[in-house]
């Protein structure tokens, strides 16, 4: 019969050793493998060379060539401005994720690594600070996509650092209509772009007993995320707001009767509602309970459907669509009214000559030289050499 507390071979009983006195501190210092050598990490960094060089030396080319072209026409600077502009986003947004991801990413490790972090070959600086610090550099890569999708904004950030007013102001919110060509897409971007920075590292640190059972560091860092997350979508719904002149109506290309009266105050309680959750879960990192999170979000949820879903669909089927022209008559007028003013076309005066002079043929032969160039533009004298030149077989025959 073998005995249980040997190996399978019969060997020493691994039950009676004293692991306490054991030194590990030499353990596996002689059994180092050797890295590559420095000609066969040449040779992979040449060979990525040459792989890329075909990808980066048609943009260069291309780049080269219209620098000459706008040098040539001494507007050199105003084409370097673009890739000056995309190079100074890009290091905004680079920064930007790296300040919003990084102490997102220590506080998410912070509850999961213990402070004292032994390692029998080295001293190194142990705990979640010294992990995360190890992690750093993979940060680099997102950092980088985040950088880049920012760099290519930069046509929006040069129009909204250069805009200026247009002098008329918008029908429902009394803004400038430059706010909308210049500040309106820099808010949309710039939203998008500063949700993704603390959500791109976010962790949950889930205790192994139940889904809900996390370890209360966690939750105070999972109420801050969510609170910042619901300030966001807070923010997006006021910038909503905004975008409802855009919005394509049934009968008309902005805000019409069921955006003014449905929409615009749906979108401004739900804005409340997702301000106030946000609050609760920001105060939540000091309670430190998950159901407080899990309240905000059903809330939020909740009110969405009803408020921006429900509501103005029984405007717009019980109100609106039984009387539509009326209602919808004052904004229709807005429309026409701001699309002749796009146009320049609310300056036009319209003005009738009527000619009573009854020139001779030889009068008009005398003036040529000065009606040569002119238009006409009157609708009376163009009718009757049109109609008396249409060809005997275009005209139309009864019957």
């Amino acid at each position: 019969m073998r005995d249980r507390g040997r190996g399978g071979n019969g060997g020493r009983d691994w039950g009676s050793i004293d692991w306490s006195n054991i030194d590990l501190s030499n353990f596996g210092r002689g059994t180092r493998v050797r890295g590559p050598s420095r000609r066969a990490v040449a040779l992979v960094i040449l060979l990525v060379a040459l792989l890329l060089f075909p990808l980066f030396i048609s943009p260069l080319v291309a780049f080269v060539t219209d620098l000459l072209w706008f040098r040539s026409l001494g507007l050199e600077d105003v084409y370097l401005r673009r890739y000056t502009a995309a190079f100074w986003a890009f290091v905004a947004f680079f920064l930007i994720f790296f300040v919003l991801a990084l102490p997102n990413l220590y506080f998410a490790l912070r509850p999961q690594v213990p402070r004292v972090v032994v390692d029998v070959d080295r001293r190194r600086r142990g705990g979640a600070l010294g992990l995360t610090l190890r992690l750093m550099p993979l940060l680099l890569i997102p950092a980088l996509f985040f950088g880049l999708a920012g760099g290519d904004q930069w046509d929006a950030l040069l129009r909204w650092l250069n805009g200026v007013p247009f002098g008329v102001a918008d029908p429902v919110f009394g803004r400038d209509i430059g706010f909308y060509f210049f500040t309106l897409p820099v808010l949309i971007r710039g939203a998008i772009g500063v949700a993704t920075g603390p959500l791109a590292s976010a962790d949950l640190s889930v205790a192994g007993r139940a889904a809900l059972a996390l370890a209360r560091p966690a939750r105070a860092h999972l109420s801050i995320l969510g609170g910042l997350f619901l300030l966001l979508i807070a923010g997006g719904y006021v910038i909503d707001q905004f975008a409802l002149l855009f919005r394509n109506e049934a009968v008309l290309t902005g805000a019409g009767y069921t955006s003014i009266n449905a929409r615009l105050p749906a979108l401004q309680i739900l804005s409340v509602i997702v301000g106030v959750a946000a609050l609760a879960c920001l105060l939540n990192a000091f309670a430190r309970t998950i159901w407080i999170l899990v309240g905000a979000i059903v809330l939020w949820f909740a009110a969405s459907i009803l408020v921006v879903g429900v509501y103005p669909g029984l405007i717009e089927s019980f109100i609106v669509r039984p009387d539509q022209l009326n209602k919808e008559r004052p904004y229709i007028t807005r429309n026409i009214e701001a699309t002749r003013a796009a146009y320049s076309l609310d300056t036009v005066e319209e003005s009738i000559f009527n000619v009573a002079d009854t020139p001779t043929a030889a009068e008009a032969r005398g003036e040529l030289s000065n009606t040569a160039s002119v238009r006409l533009w009157d609708y009376r004298p163009l009718l009757s050499p049109r109609a008396s030149s249409r060809p005997a077989g275009c005209r139309s025959r009864p019957g």
